[in-house]
């Protein structure tokens, strides 16, 4: 009789065994094939966060936001009291749209898949060819982690899995689409499992994973209020292992975890998710994509304030992160002439300075 391990706590029994099962089709041993899926791994870079060619491929989106015609006023102030503390907003806003590069439309999914990256939709696929990119080991891997075996739907490369899961599950509903059976079985949506095996495989046997941040919603990660996707958990769960000194690097078991920016490695920061920071159509970095504020009249800045103050009410993995860069400070220091200072007082001001500059510059 077939056991169908069932739940999320059952999650590491699933992929022992899935590791147990490996067998080539043809002229090898397990042991091998072992190997290979070992090997497979530790050689191979992953690549999360992408949220479709829509997106990806958008420019900045709507600038006749109602809101943001709202805030003219204060945006006229806000510039004239930086200029009257020494710093230039223009050229304040123009660094900061490089250090963010918030009109480069991010990397593209071909790309991606040139450059030998492995995605995860490759793994579940779509109704397309792109599983065929997939590694054939790690691929067998998550089938029998997925248990479609178990459920009479054999390993075949030429099979989606997708399809696997359809033909697993008897159903026409999509595996990101998550129901009673799905939840019964993984704890979550069969995406949201394969999505789990591959990271976990990357932890046992090394491997790098990339998660391309850019055009990701910052609300969909952090804020608790706000929906979730596939990939706002996949970054709750990879956010787990940066930390407050914050380099683009951080371990993942045995693999390697490195966040991007626009295709750039970089040191992860608050302002950087805050830029693009709520869902808006197929735009990202635009107007209406900025953080949302209940009281529609209040500054931004009092809204960023609070949200990079110690009583933000995100998700705790929030601070992880630290506010800005530090070439940001560095920038506002050097438009006023100034040197780096360490003092609680000029650390005070750059905050309020930097906090209005990057309100300037997603309003622009």
């Amino acid at each position: 009789m077939v056991e169908i391990l069932i739940g999320a706590a059952a999650f590491g029994r699933r992929v022992d065994e899935a590791y147990q099962k490996l067998k080539l089709s043809v002229g090898s041993n397990q042991d091998r094939q072992q190997r290979a899926l070992e090997n497979a791994f530790s050689t191979s870079t992953f690549i999360y966060g992408t949220v479709g060619p829509v997106a990806l491929h958008a420019a900045a989106g709507n600038r006749g936001n109602a809101a943001a015609r709202g805030a003219t006023q204060w945006i006229k102030h806000t510039k004239e009291n930086l200029l009257a503390k020494g710093v230039n907003p223009e050229a304040g806003v123009r660094f900061l749209n490089r250090e963010f590069k918030l009109y480069d439309p991010g990397p593209r999914t071909a790309q991606l898949v040139a450059g030998n990256y492995q995605m995860m939709d490759m793994y579940y696929g779509m109704d397309n060819t792109l599983f065929r990119n997939r590694i054939p080991a790690i691929a067998e891997f998550v089938h029998y982690a997925m248990q479609f075996d178990k459920m009479g739907v054999p390993f075949d490369p030429n099979v989606s899995g997708r399809d696997a899961f359809k033909q697993a599950f008897n159903t026409s509903n999509e595996g990101w689409n998550m129901d009673f059976t799905q939840r019964r079985v993984y704890g979550q949506s069969a995406t949201q499992e394969m999505s789990k095996i591959i990271r976990e495989g990357i932890s046992r046997y090394g491997g790098r994973l990339i998660f391309e941040g850019k055009s990701v919603y910052g609300a969909g990660i952090f804020d608790l209020a706000a929906r979730q996707g596939d990939t706002d958990r996949e970054a709750q769960a990879l956010f787990q292992n940066f930390n407050v000194r914050g380099t683009p690097m951080a371990p993942l078991g045995q693999g390697i975890l490195e966040f991007q920016w626009g295709g750039q490695a970089t040191t992860p920061t608050r302002a950087h998710f805050l830029t693009n920071w709520s869902y808006a159509g197929p735009s990202i970095h635009g107007v209406a994509n900025r953080i949302h504020m209940t009281d529609k009249n209040q500054t931004q800045t009092g809204h960023l304030n609070r949200l990079m103050g110690p009583t933000h009410g995100l998700r705790p993995i929030w601070n992880n992160f630290v506010n800005f860069p530090l070439s940001v400070y560095r920038e506002i220091n050097r438009l006023r002439g100034l040197t780096v200072h360490t003092s609680n007082q000029t650390a005070a001001e750059n905050m309020r300075d930097a906090i209005n500059l990057l309100t300037l510059a997603i309003h622009s």
